[in-house]
């Protein structure tokens, strides 16, 4: 474990119990070699990549998932609407992209452009914005960890309540990859009243996650035993995650299969796409004791960080609109950008099961 993170997969291996997050990415990676729809991604992405004097393949790969993922061409117009989980994947899913491909933001910020005009011809839709996390994060991967904490708890919980042993020990590992990132990074960001932007961020994440922890795994479920308290990290955390530092997990995660051969758009067709290699054990789903209640405030993804030595350093719809591939085709220009990455739509616990949750508390600053 002594390797640095550069790629989300890597977090698929390590924390496999997050089954939902993870096909979730592994849907928007998939190809679009076999879509329906593959012509209309091509041209469309021709006329985005045609001022680029050099884009690569991969940019033009990345384009044409990005136009299924929002759901441009859909035959379905509900496919544009985004709750907020599938938000923060897509979010997660491009910015492992950049990080891999060198996606530049003009590229993403136009296929989010003709999102936006589809989605104002529709009523009542949720709308997904693109967040640049490296805008809004000193570091991303820090956030990353956090934010998929505080939104996918209620799994947490399970994987820590699992009787399946791989289960459990990949829940565990990643609960306590949390705590030390709290423990380390708090203080570097949080120890001013009056954080900048871009710390405040990563300071409303870090209230978010005490928050949930001693709420939802603490409190409502008796965890204490088995976990340590954000108040006496410095003494629990020997007894209770250093002997899983070394523990390895195998476990499989779901897997997409993709037929046909290989694709004009890169991917390797007639193969199935596994999310993990690992030798397969049983991993069991476990019931999670409560609904996930808690969104995060801003979702995030892994990229080139330094998150892993972070870790060590702590040692105690569609056609109804979109005209045919030969037609004149006319953009409207958009100022949607022009201030920097937009606000998470979902800020705090909006969208949500808050029915055992006070309306009255502010996760990011406390009670009002």
């Amino acid at each position: 474990m002594a390797d640095k993170i550069t790629d989300i997969e890597k977090w698929k291996t390590k924390y496999p119990f997050l089954k939902d997050l993870w096909a979730s990415y592994e849907s928007f990676d998939k190809t679009v070699q076999d879509d329906e729809k593959y012509n209309n991604y091509k041209t469309l992405c021709g006329m985005f990549l045609e001022p680029l004097t050099d884009y690569e393949m991969e940019h033009n790969n990345f384009c044409m998932k990005l136009v299924r993922n929002l759901g441009i061409y859909s035959e379905n117009i509900f496919s544009l609407n985004f709750i907020p989980d599938r938000c923060n994947n897509l979010n997660y899913w491009i910015y492992n992209s950049i990080k891999k491909h060198n996606i530049q933001d003009n590229l993403i910020n136009q296929c989010f452009e003709d999102y936006f005009q589809l989605t104002k011809r529709a009523s009542n839709m949720v709308e997904c914005k693109y967040h640049s996390y490296d805008k809004s994060y000193d570091d991303p991967m820090i956030a990353i960890m956090i934010n998929i904490f505080n939104t996918h708890v209620s799994d947490v919980i399970g994987a820590l309540k699992s009787s399946s042993e791989s289960t459990y020990i990949s829940g565990h590992k990643f609960v306590c990859d949390c705590v030390k990132i709290y423990k380390n990074m708090k203080s570097k960001y949080c120890s001013n009243e009056n954080p900048n932007d871009v710390k405040k961020k990563i300071c409303s994440d870090f209230k978010t996650f005490e928050f949930t922890y001693t709420t939802y795994l603490l409190d409502k479920n008796g965890l204490m035993n088995k976990i340590p308290s954000l108040n006496n990290i410095e003494n629990e955390y020997s007894n209770m995650c250093r002997k899983y530092e070394e523990t390895t997990v195998s476990a499989n995660v779901p897997t997409v299969k993709v037929p046909g051969t290989l694709s004009s758009d890169g991917d390797s067709e007639g193969t199935t796409h596994e999310i993990l290699t690992a030798t397969p054990v049983n991993v069991e789903t476990g019931n999670n004791p409560i609904s996930s209640t808690v969104s995060t405030s801003l979702g995030a993804v892994a990229g080139a960080s330094s998150v892993l030595a972070l870790l060590y350093k702590f040692t105690p719809g569609g056609n109804w609109i979109r005209f045919g591939i030969g037609g004149n085709r006319r953009r409207i220009n958009s100022n949607l950008y022009e201030d920097g990455p937009n606000e998470l739509l979902f800020e705090g616990f909006e969208g949500r099961d808050m029915s055992s949750y006070n309306p009255t508390y502010n996760v990011g600053y406390g009670s009002v």
